[in-house]
């Protein structure tokens, strides 16, 4: 089975700039027996990426994401490059990709949330009901 790391739109995975998550992704991938099945997405295009499974959205040269918005037209481009059979979806700190892979789940994939910050302060898990339905879903 595949597992899909997609990370935060802005998050850097790159040795020298690389956030919380990007490191935190970095170590559980290389210590992971799993890790020959893992991808890593990021919105920004790197020559060195802190793990050789990283994939590329960038977005800079879509004029489209301008109608869309950038985030929901990163997770359309993921959600294109993602394995067609069943997979895991690990998304880290953004409720709203959840929400956009919950309703575009067509492959029955199982998708699971980290939150690495306070979720009353994330789009897409702000209200209760907004994270009972994750709650439910995820």
């Amino acid at each position: 089975m595949k597992i899909n790391i997609i990370l935060p739109y802005k998050e850097t995975y790159t040795r020298n700039l690389a956030g919380a998550v990007s490191l935190l992704v970095a170590d559980i991938k290389n210590k992971s027996k799993f890790k020959k099945n893992i991808k890593i997405f990021g919105s920004i295009n790197l020559k060195k990426p802190l793990t050789k499974d990283y994939v590329s959205c960038e977005l800079s040269k879509k004029p489209f994401y301008y109608i869309l918005g950038r985030t929901s037209y990163y997770l359309k481009i993921i959600n294109k490059k993602i394995s067609k059979k069943k997979s895991i979806i690990e998304i880290h700190n953004r409720p709203q990709a959840a929400n956009f892979f919950i309703n575009n789940n067509k492959n029955n994939n199982k998708i699971i949330l980290y939150f690495h910050n306070d979720p009353l302060t994330l789009r897409g898990s702000k209200y209760v009901n907004e994270r009972v339905n994750l709650l439910k879903k995820l």
